[in-house]
């Protein structure tokens, strides 16, 4: 059955559209200052949520690389489980950091229902204990040196104005176990960007 002009058009305007969101949804997940800053809020929930979905939206992208017809999957609908298991197979996650996205995942789900809910030693062992090489988990050491450094250069951005000299904002630093899991979802975010890129 042949398409009116009307249909047809119609068409054309709707992938005109989905292209236009997945070209706006590759340049943010490409936008690594960003995604630092959001890693830097002080709220466990926001900067968790935030984070993992970058990571999400990345796999949807690097998993339709590989589809000849993607909006026949609906990606975006599929679970975080499910994007992960086509990144894997993809070859786009490697098994030595799997375990990290799939805790990242369940703590995600953690903070998203269960509203008092706070980053705890525990969950940061969970999401260390998914990076099965050593050299992935000094990694993180690195990183967390740079969440640490946005953190507190957010806080000086958003300080209240004050009269007078300049002075320093002195906000209690988070737990070790919050800048853990900051730190290697950034770590995570720049396997993906990487893979994306290549």
């Amino acid at each position: 059955m042949a398409l009116t002009t009307q249909q047809a058009e119609a068409q054309q305007r709707a992938q005109a559209a989905r292209i236009a969101k997945k070209l706006k949804t590759l340049q943010t997940v490409k936008d690594a200052p960003r995604l630092l800053y959001a890693l830097a809020d002080r709220d466990d929930f926001r900067a968790v949520v935030i984070g993992q979905a970058w990571i999400e939206n990345t796999l949807v992208l690097l998993a339709e690389r590989y589809l000849h017809l993607p909006d026949e999957l609906n990606l975006a609908r599929m679970s975080y489980d499910m994007k992960l298991s086509l990144a894997a197979a993809f070859q786009e996650v490697r098994p030595t950091e799997r375990g990290a996205f799939k805790a990242l995942g369940k703590l995600r789900n953690k903070l998203a229902h269960h509203l008092d809910e706070k980053l705890e030693a525990a969950d940061a062992d969970e999401i260390m204990g998914g990076l099965q090489e050593p050299k992935l988990r000094a990694l993180v050491v690195t990183y967390k040196s740079f969440v640490q450094a946005r953190i507190h250069a957010r806080d000086q951005d958003e300080a209240p104005p004050k009269l007078g000299p300049p002075t320093t904002v002195i906000k209690p630093l988070l737990l070790d176990a919050q800048v853990t899991v900051r730190a290697v979802i950034l770590l995570l975010h720049a396997f993906l960007h990487a893979s994306l890129d290549g």
